[in-house]
């Protein structure tokens, strides 16, 4: 099972004050999950020193799995050539395409939005996680 996390989630995981929905995330990628990073997100997540801790950390226990940036860049401009998309994250939806996985950690609506449209993201389609943790039993990723 497979997930993607936007940087807007990243201190409900990595910061000084955890969330119960950021926690759930981590022990189910920790026992579960796996993390899909790659292209631009990458970029993002490397910024921030406790995710970047953090994403090694759980690439060194097999429960990441870094994407090639130019598989990612190739998906996204794609996706920006159809101008369907109403977040401004073609990046986010492009690194789901590209892997499969089906489970995004966001708090951006118009993502959601491009997440959940079965014209962007189908068989299966996407979802949105905000703390359910009956999304994080879903198969995500072949």
């Amino acid at each position: 099972m497979c997930a993607i996390l936007d940087t807007n989630c990243c201190h409900e995981i990595f910061g000084n004050s955890q969330t119960v929905a950021g926690k759930r995330f981590l022990d189910w990628l920790n026992s579960h999950g796996k993390l899909v990073i790659g292209g631009k997100l990458g970029s993002e997540l490397a910024k921030n020193s406790r995710a970047a801790r953090l994403v090694a950390a759980l690439r060194a226990a097999g429960k990441a799995k870094l994407v090639s940036d130019l598989v990612v860049q190739q998906e996204e401009q794609a996706l920006t050539k159809l101008r369907i998309l109403k977040s401004n994250d073609a990046h986010v939806v492009a690194l789901a395409r590209v892997t499969k996985a089906r489970i995004l950690y966001s708090h951006d609506e118009n993502l959601h939005a491009d997440f959940k449209n079965h014209q962007i993201i189908s068989q299966p389609r996407g979802s949105v996680y905000q703390g359910q943790t009956n999304l994080l039993t879903r198969d995500a990723c072949p």
